[in-house]
């Protein structure tokens, strides 16, 4: 196929989430990323990279969020993040209700983001609605006419909502023990 699910749909939903951002002229406290790494499948290649490129910065990182389960109907996040990170989550995702995406659950945050979690820096993962990923995950029903515009644009809402309320959030976020 032509990787529309994996993981064209997660690049397009990042990138829009900071469109539908910007369009709002929502600026939040803290540097909002997006990063389309490469070679997941084959080595981490682009997330090695990523890391090292930025080993001397990685204490100012202080949430990583991916999206790599495809552009169906968003449910929720999930999160290693310690308790006060669920808690925060929890609080925010009440808020993405209207949108399905108000789950928060236990997990990390996906391949090409986990090794940051050994600096400390909290993972979440965009969960959107699993039941049709495998008909299209990896095979040649994964293109571009499989991926419905509605719940692409749902996911990139969902994205844009948390992401703000966290790089937004007044405090400090909590951070994982560092394991470097």
């Amino acid at each position: 196929g032509q990787g529309a699910h994996d993981d064209g749909a997660g690049c397009a939903q990042v990138l829009e989430a900071l469109r539908l951002l910007r369009e709002r002229s929502l600026v939040p406290r803290r540097t909002l990323r997006v990063v389309l790494f490469m070679n997941e499948e084959n080595g981490l290649a682009g997330a090695k990279a990523y890391l090292a490129a930025h080993e001397g910065e990685l204490e100012r990182h202080v949430l990583a969020l991916e999206s790599d389960r495809g552009g169906f109907t968003p449910r929720g996040f999930t999160t290693n993040g310690p308790d006060e990170m669920k808690s925060l989550l929890v609080g925010a995702a009440t808020l993405l209700a209207p949108l399905g995406a108000s789950a928060i659950v236990n997990g990390g945050g996906g391949a090409d983001i986990a090794e940051l979690a050994k600096h400390g820096v909290p993972l979440v993962g965009y969960m959107p609605d699993s039941q049709r990923y495998f008909d299209h995950h990896h095979c040649e029903r994964d293109r571009l006419e499989s991926v419905h515009p509605r719940e692409l644009e749902l996911g990139a809402a969902a994205i844009a909502a948390l992401a703000y309320m966290l790089a937004d959030y007044p405090e400090d976020l909590p951070r994982l023990a560092s394991k470097e």
